[in-house]
C-alpha cells in the first residue's frame, strides 16, 4: 500500500478564508444598505462593489476552504470546488516558488509545478498545517518521477536534495 501525504488546513488558510468570506459579507451588507436607502447607483459602481467585493472574495474564500493537496510516490493531485488536477512526478519539468509573495517566513512556501508544454498547478503549502512534510513530499515524489527536475535555490536551500525518506516503508 502506498503512503499518502493529504494537506490538512493550517491557521494562515483559515485566516484567510474567515478573511474573504466576511469580505463578501460586508459588501453584501453595504450594498443592501445603499439600495434600500433609495439612492441610486452608477451601473459602473454596482458592478464594481457586485464583482470586487462579493464575487471575488466569495471565489477566493470557498477556494482556500476546499483546496487540497494530496501527493503519493508517484503523482501530485490537487482538487478544490472549480477545479481538479493530477500530475505524474515524471510529467514535472520544473518547480517555481512564486515571486515576491512565494515564501512567508516560518511559515514556508507557494510554488507551482510546470508540467506537459505550459501547464502549471498550484502547491500552497505555506496555509497548511502540515507544510513541510507536504513540500518535502511533493519534492520527492518529482525527484523520483524526474530528478533532472529544475527547483529554485531556495526550495533547496531550504529542504535539501531528495529523497527524504518520506515514501519509505517503515
Amino acid at each position: 500500500m502506498n503512503r499518502t501525504i493529504t494537506s490538512t488546513r493550517g491557521l494562515i488558510a483559515w485566516f484567510l478564508a474567515l478573511l474573504f468570506l466576511s469580505t463578501t459579507v460586508l459588501s453584501g451588507l453595504f450594498l443592501l444598505r445603499i439600495l434600500t436607502n433609495g439612492r441610486g447607483l452608477d451601473l459602473e459602481v454596482l458592478l464594481s462593489l457586485v464583482s470586487l467585493g462579493i464575487t471575488l472574495p466569495l471565489f477566493l474564500g470557498l477556494t482556500i476552504l476546499t483546496y487540497t493537496v494530496e501527493v503519493t510516490d508517484q503523482s501530485i493531485s490537487t482538487r478544490s470546488l472549480f477545479t481538479s488536477r493530477k500530475v505524474l512526478g515524471e510529467e514535472v519539468s520544473e518547480i517555481r516558488v512564486l515571486p515576491l509573495y512565494g515564501y512567508f517566513p516560518f511559515f514556508g512556501y507557494l510554488f507551482t509545478i510546470t508540467y506537459g508544454k505550459r501547464s502549471s498547478v498550484l502547491v500552497p503549502a505555506a496555509i497548511y498545517g502540515n507544510r513541510h512534510i507536504l513540500t518535502k513530499a511533493v519534492l520527492e515524489t518529482i525527484w523520483r518521477g524526474n530528478p533532472r527536475t529544475r527547483m529554485w535555490g531556495s526550495l533547496y536551500l531550504t529542504y535539501g536534495s531528495p529523497p527524504y525518506g518520506i515514501f519509505e516503508r517503515k
